[in-house]
């Protein structure tokens, strides 16, 4: 694997990451990150975004939408908020306390 394959693998990694930690903090699913879920849980890899997006839509009962995510950094650093598409649960009829429960273990 080359140098730049590497570089764009961590990138992702750390993007992944970030946006794990806006889910447990904040309750909001990033479509990227929501993709790479479904896509791992079913292995249908060739399913569309928006096949996957409706698949989302149906169950949680909240369309995804671009919204600034949250500067998950302390003071010390900071990163420019971001524009994404993204899944606000807190506003979901459908959601259930797994997302609580996880965030009160995490603290």
């Amino acid at each position: 694997m080359g140098s730049k394959q590497n570089l764009n693998i961590q990138m992702w990694e750390k993007e992944i990451d970030e946006e794990i930690h806006i889910l447990l903090s904040h309750n909001i699913l990033t479509s990227q990150l929501a993709i790479a879920i479904y896509k791992a849980c079913t292995l249908q890899f060739k399913d569309s975004n928006t096949k996957i997006g409706r698949y989302y839509y149906s169950h949680l009962g909240v369309r995804s939408k671009t919204m600034q995510l949250p500067n998950i950094y302390n003071a010390k650093y900071k990163k420019p908020r971001r524009l994404a598409k993204a899944y606000d649960l807190n506003k979901s009829p459908n959601m259930d306390n797994l997302f609580y429960i996880s965030r009160k273990k995490t603290k």
